[in-house]
């Protein structure tokens, strides 16, 4: 019986593990593509970079380039693809090598790694559900720290101040929190807080326009009353909650993902441990 179950165990194993490097494969690649040339998420940033260059030629700021530096912008993500993507396909390979050529001691390695990734992810699903506040303070403080050093405006080019309007531009809200946190003991750096349009007249700003419903309204859906007017400006809707809310939104769908990859690592970890026991009693 044993014996049989090892080799359902080595079938399963060999195929799943040729899919997780197929997969680290592909997420791998994918990283290397994006890091050596980035403007293949061109298309998809042009929309919301087109709304931050109107919104700025409208409230007569200099237009920010279009040449914006977009591996500044998605460096992070290119790193985490990459590292990923590595990691999956070095799983993948040591699953083949330990089941499929019955290499004992690879085989022990990738169920102590299975075993590894099971608790690390069942860890953070238990914080990030369970013991949110602890995850927000930690999130919320690293972001506040980007608009506090980063944040210029609608027509900054760095890496933090593009990623910032962006997100409050695709998902319809303003700032972390609120629209308190441009004030200007937390965004020291945010440019033309108060300026004199081409016109002569005096602008004072107390959202981003990055946080106005329609771009094409600006500088006047962020200046003054209409800033604080749901119907014209996200002012008080949190980015951060924003983001929550999708996930929520997502929730069952996410779950429900998490569970099935969560069942499907305890089954390879339990016919791994089945093959390393079966291969203990073979004759050397």
């Amino acid at each position: 019986m044993c014996s049989c179950f090892a080799s359902i165990g080595r079938l399963l194993i060999s195929i799943l593990s040729g899919v997780f490097a197929l997969v680290g494969a592909v997420i791998f690649s994918l990283g290397i593509i994006m890091k050596v040339d980035p403007t293949l998420l061109d298309s998809s940033l042009q929309s919301a970079q087109g709304s931050l260059q109107q919104a700025a030629s409208l409230a007569s700021f200099p237009v920010p380039s279009t040449d914006i530096n977009i591996s500044d912008l998605v460096g992070s993500l290119t790193i985490v693809l990459i590292v990923l993507g590595l990691f999956f396909l070095i799983v993948g390979i040591l699953g083949i090598i330990g089941a499929y050529c019955k290499v004992r001691i690879v085989l022990i390695v990738y169920v102590i790694v299975l075993i590894l990734l099971l608790l690390s992810q069942l860890l953070l699903i238990i914080i990030v559900f369970e013991y949110r506040e602890l995850f927000d303070s930690t999130l919320k403080e690293h972001i506040k720290e980007v608009v506090k050093n980063d944040y210029t405006g609608i027509n900054g080019t760095s890496a933090g101040n593009m990623a910032l309007n962006l997100l409050m531009i695709s998902q319809g809200c303003c700032g972390i929190d609120n629209y308190t946190d441009f004030s200007a003991e937390n965004a020291p750096n945010w440019q033309f807080r108060s300026y004199k349009d081409k016109d002569g007249r005096q602008r004072d700003l107390v959202t981003p326009m990055a946080c106005c419903k329609n771009t094409s309204q600006t500088p006047d859906c962020a200046i003054l009353h209409d800033a604080t007017d749901g119907n014209k400006n996200n002012y008080n809707k949190g980015c951060y909650d924003a983001i929550w809310r999708i996930v929520k939104d997502n929730e069952a769908i996410s779950i429900g993902v998490v569970v099935g990859i969560c069942a499907l690592q305890l089954l390879l970890i339990i016919f791994g441990i089945i093959m390393i026991h079966q291969q203990g009693k073979l004759p050397v």
